[in-house]
């Protein structure tokens, strides 16, 4: 059944019909409940190409409630997002590469949180126009970024500042570009980790590689 608290929380930013999200919604808050899951990912594209819905604003919700909650059935990030979220107290957004230039990287995704968002509206879903998703802007300007390797023996960390949040119409609907060091972007187009990072506000950095330290995760030089 449809959340009504859920299609309030998106209703008034939305043109677009939010029960179908809303099913998604309550459907993956029965699955956490019944199998007393720590997190979730789903795998999406498979979901929107066969009922046409997308699962951002749930996925959305849930990380605004303290439960991590990813797409595109990608393991090694909700890993990263569960360390991170014991580490800091805080859930990070899951967003793609999408591209680099120079000491600017821009990261995008259609699922960010809305606590992290100043503002935001509702979207179709990039990849297909189809179902919603979210386009925010991006509240702190100071940001950490991490990824972990699909053996959680490496990652990357580095601390970045927004310089703009862009509205492309190439990339996934929430967007920013991150000012790097130049050895953090040496490290995203040399040797990468993945495509999906993880963007934490503020520089949660000290705290996260002491926990890495302890953990024996070793870092690529970001």
């Amino acid at each position: 059944l449809p959340s009504m608290e859920f299609i309030n929380k998106f209703d008034h930013t939305s043109t677009h019909p939010l029960t179908s999200a809303s099913k998604v919604h309550t459907l993956l808050k029965a699955i956490i409940a019944t199998h007393h899951l720590d997190a979730i990912t789903v795998e999406c594209f498979s979901l929107v190409q066969k009922n046409g819905v997308t699962a951002c604003l749930a996925l959305s919700d849930l990380n605004d409630h303290g439960v991590p909650a990813g797409c595109e059935g990608d393991l090694v990030s909700i890993a990263g997002m569960m360390l991170l979220r014991e580490i800091t107290g805080h859930i990070p957004w899951m967003a793609n590469l999408a591209g680099i230039k120079g000491t600017r990287a821009l990261f995008a995704h259609c699922t960010a949180p809305t606590d992290l968002l100043a503002d935001f509206s509702i979207q179709t879903h990039f990849e297909t126009d189809k179902g919603t998703a979210i386009q925010g802007y991006f509240e702190e300007d100071r940001v950490t970024l991490f990824r972990l390797d699909n053996k959680l023996s490496r990652a990357l960390l580095a601390t970045g500042t927004i310089t703009d949040r862009p509205t492309f119409p190439y990339a996934c609907r929430t967007q920013i570009l991150v000012d790097l060091s130049p050895n953090a972007i040496k490290s995203l187009k040399d040797d990468p980790l993945g495509n999906h990072h993880l963007v934490l506000p503020g520089d949660h950095s000290e705290l996260i590689r002491l926990a890495l330290q302890a953990l024996g995760v070793s870092l690529v030089d970001g």
